[in-house]
């Protein structure tokens, strides 16, 4: 993948328009929405082949399950993630540990210092600091 040369623009726009959108479960989830941000900065969709596999936290669990857990499904599609991912810049991916009813882990996207990651009533940004993985886009 390659960004666009104008990737921040494209980024801060994409956060913009999805700033009010609520948590929605294959939808408005955290894998969709760092998608999202991926599309807006490359124009690649990266998780277009897995787009309609789940409509429920049940099904997102076991799509993920199946998967081998989200870091690998993360993996996948990203290749190896950066060894010190605190060190994440803006616009790469990055996963965290979350609390229920979301799952043990979530995707965001960086945005320098926070993390920019999809809550029940729109975005919320979370310290870098919480990342526990993160890859280049």
């Amino acid at each position: 993948m390659t960004r666009y040369p104008d990737w921040p623009r494209r980024l801060t726009e994409h956060l913009a328009a999805v700033k009010r959108t609520p948590f929605i479960w294959g939808q408005h989830d955290c894998c969709t929405f760092a998608a999202g941000a991926v599309i807006a900065m490359t124009g690649t969709d990266a998780i277009a082949p897995w787009r309609g596999k789940y409509t429920s936290q049940r099904g997102a669990a076991r799509f993920i399950a199946a998967a081998g857990g989200l870091h690998a499904l993360t993996c996948t599609v990203m290749g190896e993630p950066m060894q010190t991912p605190a060190l994440a810049g803006r616009g790469d991916l990055v996963m965290f540990e979350m609390v229920e009813p979301y799952g043990p882990q979530a995707l965001g996207i960086c945005v320098g210092a926070q993390i920019a990651a999809p809550g029940p009533q729109g975005m919320v940004l979370l310290p870098i600091s919480v990342a526990s993985a993160a890859w280049k886009v």
